[in-house]
C-alpha cells in the first residue's frame, strides 16, 4: 500500500494535532530520557504539524521528518519509499507512525543504527476491533514486540489508553 499524500496533506487535521494530551506525554518521557542520551539529539518521524516540538523542555536539539516540508528544516522523506534518515540521533520518535509502515520490520532494522532510543507508538489489532482501513498493517502486540525485538531491547511501556500503548526501545548493539 503507498502512503496516503492526499490523507497527510493538512497537519492540523490529523489525530495527533487534535489530540495534544498524547504529545504533552510523549514529550515528558522523552525530557526524562534526555540525561541519558550521549547525542542530544531528536528527530520527529511524522512529525504533522510539530506537535512534540510544542512539549518538549529543549533538552535536544529537535528535527521534524515527513512526507511534508512542515517547517524549513523539515527532512522529506516516505518510509513506505524505504526512505530513512541519513543521520545518527540520540532519540527517533515515531508517535502514530507505524499503524501506517507498510514493512515493520524494515522500519525497526533501520532505525536500530540511527538512533540511541527509539520513542514510538503502536496500537495493536487486539485493543481495536474496528481498525481502521487506512492503517496499513494489522499486528497484535505480541507480533509488534516480536519484530521490534530482533533490533531493540525494550526499556520501558507505556500504556497510553485502551488501543495504543507508547515504547522506549534502546537498539540491540
Amino acid at each position: 500500500m503507498q502512503t496516503n499524500y492526499k490523507r497527510w496533506k493538512i497537519a492540523k487535521s490529523t489525530w495527533g494535532s487534535q489530540h495534544p494530551a498524547r504529545a504533552r506525554f510523549v514529550g515528558s518521557i522523552i525530557d526524562a530520557l534526555s540525561p541519558a542520551i550521549n547525542s542530544k539529539t531528536l528527530l520527529d518521524l511524522g512529525c504533522g504539524d510539530l506537535i512534540l516540538s510544542r512539549h518538549l523542555s529543549g533538552q535536544l536539539k529537535y528535527t521534524p521528518a515527513d512526507i511534508y516540508k512542515r517547517s524549513d528544516d523539515c527532512i522529506v522523506l516516505d518510509l513506505n519509499k524505504n526512505e530513512y534518515p541519513a543521520s545518527f540521533y540520540g532519540v527517533i520518535a515515531a508517535i502514530g507512525v507505524i499503524e501506517y509502515v507498510n514493512d515493520v520490520e524494515g522500519f525497526f532494522a533501520s532505525l536500530s543504527a540511527k538512533c540511541e532510543a527509539l520513542v514510538c507508538t503502536y496500537s495493536p489489532s487486539e485493543g481495536n476491533p474496528g481498525r481502521h482501513a487506512h492503517w496499513h498493517n494489522n499486528m497484535t502486540g505480541k507480533d509488534f514486540l516480536s519484530l521490534a525485538v530482533g533490533f531493540y531491547d525494550l526499556q520501558e511501556l507505556f500504556r497510553m489508553h485502551e488501543s495504543q500503548s507508547l515504547f522506549v526501545f534502546r537498539p540491540r548493539r
